[in-house]
């Protein structure tokens, strides 16, 4: 079952949004998190997206994993 609904971190999982470089290098402990937990949402920032067309949106067995900077907005029926 889900446990957790939303998760909010600075930094992204590992190899997911995360970059080469160490200092933008996700979590891979995030993986775990969201495997047992099985939150709805991961939210993080640290990644800053400048381009429109970069990726902002994945998904992770049942995970939908959000970079939210600068903004994002999440609609609930």
């Amino acid at each position: 079952g889900r446990f957790l609904d939303i998760l909010v971190t600075h930094s992204p999982p590992y190899g997911i949004h995360d970059r080469p470089d160490l200092a933008h290098t996700g979590f891979k402990f995030f993986h775990t998190l969201m495997h047992l937990f099985k939150p709805r949402y991961l939210l993080h920032g640290h990644i800053h997206l400048y381009r429109s067309n970069a990726v902002r949106l994945s998904r992770f067995e049942e995970t939908s994993i959000i970079n939210v900077y600068p903004l994002h907005t999440l609609s609930f029926p």
